[in-house]
């Protein structure tokens, strides 16, 4: 389906002006819109609500994250991607995921600039991941009876988080927890199955996203 249909399809002259045009995965981006076309049917979403994450060449666990026209740089799960997550298996799981709400570390970092819901870390702030604790995949209080991994880190990985939908409804015992995207190792080394970037590009990412947000990881 060529773009001149869609120009014509929302009432648009020329791709001039603040108008821009590409084509993404099947996916017409039009500046302010996203209009994709599956089997004839079009429909929209407000610009900037989905982004997408693909797997690079290589290095094996690096990624492409695109935000509109920008392509930035990711690392994935140490072993690349899955379509069926289990815990502790170190692969970053297939799938659309809603940006729940975001973490930061108020002693490093000033308020993160986004629409969507903001929680600071706090010192005794744990994440269960225990497959058959009730707390399981949750947000709990250190010290906990289970096991359960430390967000306030030595580290600038969870300076700033985003917490993803993954196994949040319904919850799936062994079905893998903490899956988010925070602050990237130099050199984009692999994570235990989070989406990690650069500090100033998950910033950037925060600042074009709001409640309704999602982030589509694709298998290649």
């Amino acid at each position: 389906m060529a773009p001149e249909i869609f120009l014509d399809y929302f009432g648009l002259n020329s791709i001039e002006s603040d108008f821009h045009i590409f084509l993404l995965h099947d996916i017409y981006i039009i500046s302010e819109y996203i209009i994709a076309h599956s089997k004839n049917i079009l429909y929209t979403v407000k610009w900037l609500m989905i982004f997408f994450v693909k797997p690079a060449a290589k290095p094996f666990s690096h990624g492409h994250f695109l935000i509109g026209p920008r392509r930035l740089s990711c690392a994935l799960g140490q072993h690349r991607l899955t379509a069926l997550k289990f815990e502790g298996d170190g692969a970053t799981p297939i799938g659309t995921w809603a940006l729940h709400y975001v973490m930061y570390r108020p002693d490093r970092e000033r308020r993160p600039e986004t629409l969507l819901p903001i929680r600071a870390i706090r010192p005794k702030d744990g994440w269960c991941d225990t497959p058959d604790d009730p707390n399981y995949n949750r947000k709990v209080v250190l010290p906990y009876p289970a096991r359960a991994e430390r967000l306030w880190r030595e580290d600038a990985l969870y300076d700033i988080v985003v917490v993803l939908s993954h196994n949040v409804r319904p919850r799936i015992r062994n079905g893998g927890s903490a899956i988010f995207m925070h602050v990237a190792k130099p050199g984009y080394l692999p994570t235990e199955g989070c989406i990690a970037l650069r500090k100033p590009h998950l910033r950037y990412l925060l600042k074009h996203s709001k409640p309704g947000s999602i982030v589509k990881v694709l298998a290649n």
